[in-house]
C-alpha cells in the first residue's frame, strides 16, 4: 500500500472514517489527480488503431503493431486492476465488500 493509506489505517480511532479515507487515497493514487494521464494509454492506442483502420492505405504491419500494443496495454491494466483489488479487499468491511461485488467492482 501507499504510505498515506498505511498511516491512516494505523490511527487509533474512527475505523470507518479511516477506511473511507484510505479508499479515497487509494483511488486518487491509482486513478486520479494525474493531469498527464487524462487520456489513458489504452484509450490513446484504441483511437490510434481506429485511425489506422480508417486509412485504407495503412500497412498490415502498422495495424499488427498497434493491435499488439493495445493488447499489451489492456493486459497491463487488467494486472494493475487485479493488484488494486487485492490491496483493497483486506481494508473493507464485509458490507463494503458486498456493495463493491454487487457493483461489479470486485469479483
Amino acid at each position: 500500500m501507499t504510505p498515506g493509506i498505511d498511516s491512516l489505517l494505523q490511527q487509533p480511532s474512527g475505523a470507518c472514517v479511516r477506511k473511507t479515507q484510505a479508499l479515497l487515497l487509494f483511488w486518487r493514487a491509482s486513478y486520479g489527480n494525474h493531469p498527464a494521464r487524462s487520456v489513458s494509454k489504452v484509450t490513446r492506442l484504441t483511437r490510434e488503431l481506429w485511425e489506422l483502420l480508417d486509412n485504407k492505405e495503412t500497412k498490415v504491419e502498422e495495424i499488427k503493431a498497434r493491435l499488439t500494443a493495445l493488447r499489451d496495454a489492456r493486459k497491463k491494466v487488467q494486472q494493475e486492476l487485479t493488484k488494486a483489488r487485492q490491496q483493497l479487499r483486506p481494508i473493507l468491511t464485509l458490507r463494503q465488500e458486498a456493495v463493491l461485488v454487487l457493483s461489479e467492482l470486485l469479483d
